[in-house]
């Protein structure tokens, strides 16, 4: 199998962040099992280190986006909800108005 340069750059450029951790991943992970079979003081310990780290800081992006998608969805259901609050009372069922009252809150 053969890589294309231009578009293995295209893909770099487009995220460098996931493209890199992807390939960290892609290094450390087979390194950190090659080294049960060699022993080298500390270079199991200092990969599986770098393996946590590069794991955590991708926990830390997915978090990111998801508090992203979070707030639009709020920001989606205040702007649905406020035509509601200001509508007459007495056009709104019942449950409408305690559903709109508790989204409201």
């Amino acid at each position: 199998m053969t890589i294309d340069p231009d578009l293995a750059l295209m893909k770099w450029s487009l995220n460098p962040g996931k493209t890199a951790k992807g390939l960290s991943l892609a290094i450390l992970q087979p390194l950190h099992h090659l080294l049960d079979a060699i022993p080298i003081p500390g270079a199991k310990a200092g990969i599986g280190i770098l393996l946590d780290v590069v794991e955590g800081i991708d926990k830390t992006s997915r978090n990111s986006s998801t508090l992203l998608e979070l707030e639009n969805h709020i920001r989606f259901l205040t702007d649905l909800l406020e035509p509601l609050t200001k509508m007459d009372g007495n056009n709104l069922s019942s449950g409408l108005k305690d559903d709109v009252r508790k989204l409201g809150k």
